[in-house]
């Protein structure tokens, strides 16, 4: 009883003491409420599902937050059509699974990279199709995510996804984090970033990037409430979808359950969290 107790009053003094807010104050909140925010997410065959829908999922459910807030969604590929969360086959040597049997649902493409629209938001998923487009040495999503980059206010890039912003060299000498299940494969892509070992998410300026797939959903948290507050809808559709983010960007176990070279193994691996606002 006394050590249930304890261990509450330890998860709330450590919520109460997470820097959680990211530079925004509430003028810039009520600015952005009152403004049109151009979303652009970036998919490809292999794409992985909870990286996209995740974060749709605040914008699209039956609460949605576009019923509050005015957005635009495009969702940009290499060529309009169906694309599905599935690999190629050509990646069995590689990763040694029969992805012949692979399940993947189909997301329509609305634009291609030569006609999306202007965005004030990029993200980028990650997936086994992010290993086949590097390892077959494509380049197109580097080069529109470089042409893009000035005008974005925001570029988010979540887990192997942070594979193309490193390629592109966007995240040259920033601050940055990624999937630590891949975290050795993907750092060679970007010698010149200063990786975060051990982290949910990083923020450096318009680039936000997150660790393996289930704290892409921390971050997209933390996220609109930079951009609209947390207070209000963003908290009210946490709840709804019964979701309880992690607050704390540091805390990052996963970087020690993957033997990231860096990681600190005597940081807590466990972490309180519950419904927001309450």
């Amino acid at each position: 009883m006394i050590f249930t107790q304890l261990v509450k009053a330890l998860c709330l003094c450590s919520l109460l003491l997470v820097p959680f807010t990211v530079g925004q104050n509430t003028s810039e909140h009520e600015f952005n409420k009152r403004r049109t925010l151009s979303i652009g997410i970036i998919i490809f065959d292999g794409f992985e599902p909870i990286e996209v829908w995740g974060p749709l999922e605040y914008l699209t459910s039956p609460t949605k937050l576009s019923a509050f807030y005015k957005m635009t969604l495009s969702i940009i590929s290499y060529q309009k059509g169906p694309v599905k969360g599935t690999v190629s086959a050509r990646l069995q040597p590689h990763l040694g699974g029969d992805f012949g049997s692979t399940l993947g649902a189909e997301t329509a493409v609305t634009h291609t990279f030569a006609d999306a629209p202007a965005l004030d938001v990029i993200l980028i998923p990650g997936g086994t199709g992010v290993i086949n487009a590097t390892l077959s040495n494509r380049t197109e999503i580097e080069e529109f995510l470089i042409r893009r980059a000035d005008q974005a206010e925001y570029i988010l890039g979540l887990s192997f996804g942070v594979t193309h912003l490193a390629r592109s060299g966007l995240l040259n000498s920033k601050r940055a984090t990624t999937n630590k299940s891949g975290y050795q494969w993907i750092v060679n892509y970007g010698p010149e970033v200063n990786w975060v070992p051990q982290a949910r998410w990083v923020v450096d300026g318009k680039f936000w990037t997150a660790s393996g797939m289930m704290a892409s959903l921390d971050m997209t948290y933390a996220w609109l409430s930079h951009v609209y507050g947390a207070e209000g809808p963003v908290n009210q559709q946490t709840n709804s979808i019964e979701y309880a983010p992690h607050l704390d960007s540091s805390w990052d176990p996963y970087a020690v359950v993957f033997n990231v070279p860096g990681a600190n193994a005597s940081r807590p691996s466990q972490d309180c969290v519950g419904p927001i606002g309450r």
